[in-house]
């Protein structure tokens, strides 16, 4: 039984992570309230992509040949080549056996091949790792530098040990403290109850959750209820119930599979050559639209035109997966009150109409892509004493566990009856072989994934009794063998009981302490590599707009015009070297040539950009200056007066004599700027308009204001001061 009931402490933050397989999707809980992190495009999905687009293995001294890109950035490599990139983490991660998954893969066109549990040599944890560093990074880019360690992360619940061993360990070696590794229908029953509590406060519910996502199919069915605790002076209040009834799960069905039938009926109904990688987006494209329309007109690469899928084309492709629906809502064999979907495969309208007719009402209370994202990251808050809840949630063993000693096996956790922290296997101690304890999961467990939980080998001092092994579940969901004990009579007759040593011979996961080191010299060299390429990209941005700019100027009118004779050619061939140069030179070690490219180039351009820009902006500040001085000058002759504005005459004239003066010097300048060539050092400079112009402008603007608040009284002319002061 999992029985929360907390207090809000702290301050800090807690991140939930929702594994899928098609997308990423994480939340962080701050000041009382769940945000999801936004990605760098600003979107709530992450694409669950990594590639390495290479030719050479991933080794410490190959990682700058190495063009690795995560997310969004990946899809371009997914076009030209899927084998360089992981995806569908689900679907591969903690998977062993080669023919069983490779099967499964080339069924869904994933265009990869696993060996030894890796894929071109590399564990799939390690992309995942790199998955989990690029959240915290957003999480800094959006919220600010924190401690945003902590996680919680919801997996798929058939996942095995092995799963989730390798989901904690991606998570370490980027130094995230994994709170829990929790399955997404648990999380997703807690939103519910956090959420709904009204729907069940009076009558308790009954709830299907239906995750239907890309990779799998999940159903867990619960009942909510709730509890009033009575406390003196104290109004009741209710305490949410959480039961598990149900679960069940297929992870042969998926999304993508109607993807796959939908690409391969277009292939066969137009005589194309393959089904390729475009054809299965385009299926998918079709897929969405189809979730709306009764038709879908889309665009198909491989025909290069428009073509007409209808709705009912869609049901007579896909008829295989819409059977296996019906027959696994059909072994359900309950009814709820209300039916949750989840996950995006589930907005198929088909999909829905089987599942009403044999489950429910669908009710669509939750949000469809975040109620998982939602429950992990406020379970993690709980967790860590940032949000109070009184939930009690009742969960179920989601995979049947078995033992054997010798030649005997036995049943020790049965698929959906409630999970217990201990579990107990007795068996006579009659064994005459080496004696061994094998765990291992029942008849149902994910597509090419061992069955095997781990081997201990027992040392065993008597013959006869019966012996006691005393499983430990961890909060994470892992078997550990915690004690073994031999019950026998004495010679006397009474009971003893003997402990037994044993040692662990087999685990199906496990990492040395080497190899977890090796991991994090990896990231850490890929966001070395990482951060020298942006610097690199940034410098390589710099530089392009100045020589873009260069380029635009040497058809510039204005430009060339203050370009002296004598030094064109001299330009113009220092622009062609320039232009080489970046034409000869598209790798760099790091950024230093790009910026002292750049810096050359504006070096010995920026004389001749200065009296370009002096020559351009110099009309339109004389204006602007012009336009002030007639305005003031307005003002003091005219306006003031016909708004019986009572400004001093001293200041009046003090604003004509700086009008005077300012014009004077404009003149003056001018004339002076006139005698000199184009390409000569401006002597009347914009800034120096500009500075005269911000002088006037706040001088008049401090005058004005002090005469309509009054601040300036009607003093006898001898009694006032000159308080413009432009200063000039």
């Amino acid at each position: 039984m999992l029985s929360l009931l907390l207090i809000t402490l702290s301050r800090s933050a807690v991140i939930g992570i929702d594994i899928g397989s098609e997308t990423i999707k994480a939340g962080i809980f701050r000041k009382k309230i769940v945000e999801v992190i936004l990605n760098e495009q600003s979107k709530r999905l992450t694409d669950a992509l990594v590639a390495f687009d290479t030719n050479k293995s991933i080794e410490l001294e190959n990682i700058k040949d190495i063009d690795r890109r995560i997310g969004y950035s990946a899809n371009a490599i997914l076009m030209k080549n899927q084998s360089a990139v992981f995806r569908g983490f689900t679907e591969i991660l903690g998977k062993t056996e080669d023919d069983e998954i490779n099967a499964h893969l080339d069924r869904r066109m994933y265009g990869i091949n696993m060996k030894n549990g890796t894929i071109n040599g590399i564990d799939p944890l390690i992309p995942l790792a790199m998955l989990f560093e690029r959240i915290i990074k957003n999480a800094e880019v959006q919220f600010g530098k924190d401690d945003y360690s902590n996680v919680v992360i919801a997996v798929p619940p058939f996942f095995t040990e092995v799963q989730k061993m390798k989901v904690i360990e991606a998570a370490e070696i980027v130094n995230l403290n994994v709170l829990r590794i929790i399955d997404a229908k648990t999380v997703a029953a807690y939103t519910y109850a956090h959420e709904k509590l009204s729907f069940f406060v009076r009558e308790p519910k009954s709830v299907a959750f239906i995750d239907f996502g890309v990779s799998k199919i999940t159903i867990s069915g619960y009942k909510f209820s709730a509890t009033y605790e009575n406390r003196r002076g104290v109004n009741p209040r209710p305490q949410p119930k959480v039961e598990e009834l149900f679960f069940t799960w297929d992870d042969t069905i998926g999304g993508i599979d109607f993807d796959v039938l939908i690409a391969k009926d277009i292939q066969q109904k137009y005589q194309l050559p393959t089904v390729d990688y475009k054809l299965l987006l385009d299926a998918k494209k079709i897929k969405h639209s189809l979730t709306l329309n009764d038709k879908a007109n889309e665009t198909i690469d491989a025909l290069n035109r428009k073509i007409v899928y209808t709705r009912e084309e869609f049901y007579n492709s896909c008829k295989e997966i819409f059977d296996k629906l019906e027959n696994l809502a059909k072994s359900v064999n309950m009814t709820f009150d209300n039916i949750e979907f989840l996950g995006g495969a589930s907005r198929v309208l088909k999909v829905q109409e089987i599942f009403e007719k044999y489950l429910g009402n669908i009710t669509k209370y939750l949000n469809n892509d975040e109620a998982v994202l939602y429950g992990a990251t406020l379970y993690g808050a709980i967790l860590k004493d940032l949000q109070r809840s009184e939930i009690t949630l009742t969960p179920l063993n989601n995979l049947a566990v078995n033992v054997s000693f010798g030649d005997e096996s036995k049943m020790m956790i049965q698929n959906n009856v409630l999970t217990a922290k201990t579990k107990t296997a007795r068996f006579d101690n009659t064994n005459k072989s080496i004696p061994e304890i094998v765990v291992y999961y029942g008849d149902r467990f994910p597509i090419g994934c061992t069955n095997i939980i781990g081997k201990w080998s027992i040392k065993i001092m008597k013959d006869g009794g019966r012996l006691s092994f005393i499983f430990s579940v961890t909060q994470n969901g892992i078997l550990q063998l915690s004690k073994a004990q031999l019950f026998h009579k004495s010679e006397s007759g009474s009971q003893q009981i003997v402990e037994v040593d044993y040692n662990e011979q087999r685990r199906p996961y496990y990492i040395s302490k080497e190899d977890r080191d090796g991991y994090k010299l990896i990231l850490s060299k890929f966001s070395e590599n990482d951060r020298r390429l942006y610097k690199i990209n940034e410098a390589k941005n710099e530089f392009d707009a100045v020589l873009f700019a260069l380029k635009n100027n040497m058809s510039d009118k204005v430009f060339l015009s203050v370009i002296n004779p004598l030094e064109m050619d001299t330009i113009r061939q220092k622009i062609n070297d320039t232009i080489k140069w970046s034409e000869e030179n598209k790798e760099f070690e790091d950024e230093k040539e790009l910026i002292a490219q750049k810096n050359k180039v504006i070096k010995y351009m920026s004389s001749i950009v200065n009296r370009a820009t002096e020559k351009k902006g110099r009309g339109p500040a004389i204006q602007e200056l012009d336009y002030l001085l007639n305005d003031m000058q307005e003002a003091v002759l005219d306006r003031w007066k016909k708004q019986k504005l009572h400004v001093p005459k001293a200041q009046k004239k003090a604003i004509l004599t700086h009008i005077k003066q300012t014009r004077e010097w404009l003149t003056r300048m001018m004339n002076e700027q006139e005698e000199l060539e184009e390409y000569d050092e401006p002597i009347l400079t914009c800034k120096m308009i500009e500075l005269r112009v911000k002088k006037l402008s706040s001088a008049y603007k401090e005058l004005e204001e002090a005469v309509l608040t009054n601040k300036i009284k009607s003093y006898r002319d001898e009694d006032d001061e000159d308080i413009f002061g432009a200063d000039l």
